[in-house]
């Protein structure tokens, strides 16, 4: 992650999509170090969990979720390890540490990761599920039962009951809305504007990371504000094709 944020904006894309170039080499080298070392922990799946591995002091439980917050930005940008659907699931367990609460940041970050997947389900010309079964998928009742979760025994947050309200009001627009996948997305709600205000917060990176060690913290700030843009750039542009080339749709809008 130190090495997507060691530089600006741009200067990430170009990691990613110039695989040629001595960073872009240097990027590649440590991602597969990286992914050679977590098949150690798990030969299938794309995130560890540290119950099933039996890992139970706070220190290195955090360490795993600093993995799986790799994995997830490493996927984001380069869109090939993990599909949107697996974001989704880990969303949670990645972004909020063991006791934590959900942020306001990071919350409105997922509720977009969801718009853009439905936006992607429902635009396929041939549809297995219907769009009420899609949302269902993806604004659960369960959201809050999922929160509270992390912390056994406590009420929601406001930041937590705002994010379910939030989850609720956008489900209800895209249930009744009788636009077009790409007209929704291209919208005052969901303009590129709206989806990057928080671009250069640095909030959401000490927010997200909140619990893992000071270390794990400072090299992983700037990745996550990064990521926090590309997220919206790739799924925004690309919303109506299945799975985007992450990292091509923001070459694109580079471009633009």
């Amino acid at each position: 992650m130190s090495t997507l944020a060691q530089g600006p904006y741009s200067e990430t894309i170009k990691i990613i999509t110039q695989p040629d170039s001595e960073l872009g080499q240097a990027y590649a080298t440590l991602k597969s170090l990286f992914d050679q070392t977590k098949k150690i922990y798990s030969q299938q799946k794309p995130f560890l969990s540290a119950d099933e591995l039996n890992i139970r002091e706070p220190e290195h439980r955090a360490t795993i979720r600093t993995t799986n917050l790799a994995t997830f930005v490493s996927s984001v940008f380069g869109g090939q390890d993990v599909g949107f659907y697996e974001l989704n699931d880990h969303f949670i367990e990645t972004f909020v540490p063991d006791g934590g609460e959900l942020q306001k940041e990071p919350g409105s970050l997922y509720i977009n990761l969801k718009t853009q997947m439905y936006l992607s389900a429902v635009s396929q010309e041939e549809q297995e599920r219907s769009k009420e079964e899609t949302l269902d998928d993806l604004f659960p009742a369960s959201l809050a039962d999922t929160l509270r979760a992390r912390h056994p025994g406590t009420d929601l947050t406001p930041s937590e009951v705002d994010f379910v309200n939030e989850a609720n009001a956008r489900r209800e627009y895209l249930q009744t809305d009788s636009g077009d996948a790409d007209s929704i997305c291209r919208s005052s709600h969901f303009s590129t504007s709206e989806l990057l205000a928080n671009r250069d917060s640095c909030i959401i990176g000490t927010i997200c990371l909140g619990g893992l060690p000071a270390k794990s913290q400072r090299s992983s700030e700037g990745s996550i504000r990064t990521f926090n843009r590309s997220l919206y750039e790739a799924t925004c542009l690309d919303c109506t094709s299945p799975e985007p080339s992450r990292a091509a749709a923001i070459e694109r809008r580079g471009q633009s």
